[in-house]
């Protein structure tokens, strides 16, 4: 494959990663009141807690890509994927069709970097807030 292709993927799978990410991030938050409390430690706690289990969970969803486990969830990833090409609005003309997707996956051309790039950001940021929970 091409590196502009290449690089093109893996930044396509880096800006999914975050967006589901933060979106992870929010409903744990939002389902914890994280919003509407006052507190420093609680917004502290929740906060950690929220980016340090949502680097866990894109860690393990890295971890079954790797394993090459992921048939039950090529539907949803290829979601993800025709997602932020609509997000982008630009198409990427190596991938045009579920199959396509999936060949690629299966081959493990399908980039896993940035997904332990992210995770490991999100369980660092998580650490950092719930060490902040002690010190305040």
């Amino acid at each position: 494959m091409d590196r502009k292709i290449l690089r093109s993927q893996a930044a396509g799978a880096f800006r999914n990663n975050i967006l589901a990410g933060v979106i992870l991030l929010f409903l744990y938050v939002l389902g914890h009141n994280g919003f509407g409390t006052d507190d420093m430690k609680g917004i502290c706690l929740i906060w950690g807690d929220g980016f340090a289990m949502t680097g866990v969970l894109l860690l393990g969803t890295a971890g079954i890509t790797l394993l090459n486990r992921l048939g039950y969830l090529d539907w949803a990833c290829y979601g993800v994927y025709l997602s932020g090409a609509l997000l982008s609005r630009k198409k990427n003309e190596d991938i045009s069709s579920f199959y396509e997707y999936r060949t690629l996956r299966e081959h493990k051309k399908a980039s896993v970097l940035p997904a332990v790039g992210v995770s490991a950001v999100w369980i660092c940021i998580g650490l950092l807030l719930s060490m902040l929970y002690y010190q305040v």
